[in-house]
């Protein structure tokens, strides 16, 4: 990290943290904050990332902006047409 820091390289790391260790968020959000105001190169990582989880967080987030209240989404893509990529998987 302080090579990157140094290089004056800006570090984001996207993707869903809760299945990380604290200890583990704590450390990226620490690189996060070091490397912030850097503009050099901008290093993108993605942990635990897939755009289905994303479809479902921006689903939640919306139904929660323009209804006030919590969604529960428990979909997956066995039970979702929306994610049937036709190949039976």
């Amino acid at each position: 990290m302080a090579e990157l820091h140094k290089n004056g390289a800006r570090l984001r790391v996207i993707g869903d943290r809760h299945a990380l260790d604290d200890d583990i968020v704590r450390m990226i959000e620490h690189a996060e904050e070091l490397t912030e105001g850097n503009s050099a190169i901008t290093v993108v990582m993605a942990l635990n990332y897939g755009g289905r989880n994303d479809i479902l967080h921006a689903a939640q987030r919306l139904h929660n902006a323009h209804l006030g209240q919590k969604l529960s989404l428990k979909l997956s893509k066995r039970n979702s047409p929306v994610f049937d990529d036709g190949r039976g998987s």
